[in-house]
């Protein structure tokens, strides 16, 4: 069965915008046309791919099966047309899209992926920052090609990949801090802390909490002496206000990169996928020095 094009264009414009006013203005055509053309895809595919909830409209478990194909039609038509029309051009282009927290991104993925970027201008790249529970939400509903989290996802649509560990420190400000039994976390979510003192041999008793909603805010706590922190070492080593506090052991934790499996991966997409992997290595290596 071969699905009709317009109303594959249709369903994947609805699926962008998740609101079928926005989508009828980008395609150009009226709502009721566009409510009819998702209808006859329905019932081409024999399943309903929206449905409506307090939310607003949201992709049914089939639509989501649906769109993940439409994206893997766009990419392989985007490669196809390349290859025809500059079979002799080696500067990539595309888009590349990457999700996770920020004490990774910015000190090793971004830095992993320089090289590439520069020697690559049209290469356009979106880094989006989340909590990193809230990261894996944005694979599965198709927002981003990749994921970096510091869990592996076990799931047979998920390739994960191992690419080191970070090494988690307790940190104060150089000189002191009143509130030695305060540490900072981004929300009550944030088990960070938690899992430091679960792997120490003696931890504080009955510490307490404080939230600064994001990796900044905390940061920024820890350098007004408002209590201490669990980070990264990688993300303090050149911060001269902050000292490492030696009498906890420092602690291993891991960093994976997350796709979703596919039979057809880009040109752009695979060398992301390696420039990642065999870069990431020398920024969280500095942490063992």
């Amino acid at each position: 069965m071969s699905l009709n094009s317009d109303r594959l264009d249709a369903f994947t414009v609805v699926a962008k915008h998740l609101n079928f006013s926005e989508a009828a203005n980008a395609l150009g055509i009226t709502q009721p046309a566009l409510t009819r053309r998702i209808q006859r895809l329905e019932e081409e595919v024999g399943q309903r791919l929206f449905f409506r909830n307090q939310k607003g409209t949201l992709l049914t478990e089939s639509g989501l099966r649906l769109l993940e194909y439409t994206k893997l039609r766009d990419k392989i038509e985007e490669q196809v047309c390349k290859d025809i029309g500059a079979p002799n051009d080696k500067e990539l282009t595309g888009q590349i899209r990457i999700a996770g927290y920020s004490a990774i991104m910015h000190p090793v993925i971004i830095p992993s992926l320089q090289n590439l970027l520069i020697s690559n201008p049209k290469v356009q790249a979106e880094f989006i920052i989340r909590e990193v529970a809230s990261i894996p939400i944005l694979l599965n509903q198709l927002k981003v090609d990749f994921i970096i989290t510091d869990f592996k996802i076990n799931s047979s649509k998920v390739t994960s990949y191992l690419l080191g560990h970070e090494e988690l420190v307790a940190v104060e400000h150089k000189d002191g801090t009143p509130r030695s039994n305060t540490y900072l976390d981004v929300d009550f979510k944030d088990n960070t802390t938690e899992k430091f003192f679960l792997a120490q041999k003696k931890s504080p008793q009955n510490y307490h909490r404080s939230y600064f909603n994001d990796d900044p805010g905390f940061l920024n706590g820890v350098l007004l002496k408002l209590g201490r922190a669990i980070l990264p070492k990688h993300t303090i080593l050149e911060n001269s206000q902050l000292k490492i506090l030696n009498q906890f052991q420092s602690v291993k934790n891991p960093v994976y990169l997350h796709y979703l499996e596919s039979p057809y991966l880009t040109r752009l997409q695979k060398l992301i996928q390696k420039e990642i992997i065999e870069n990431c290595q020398q920024y969280l290596l500095r942490t063992n020095k």
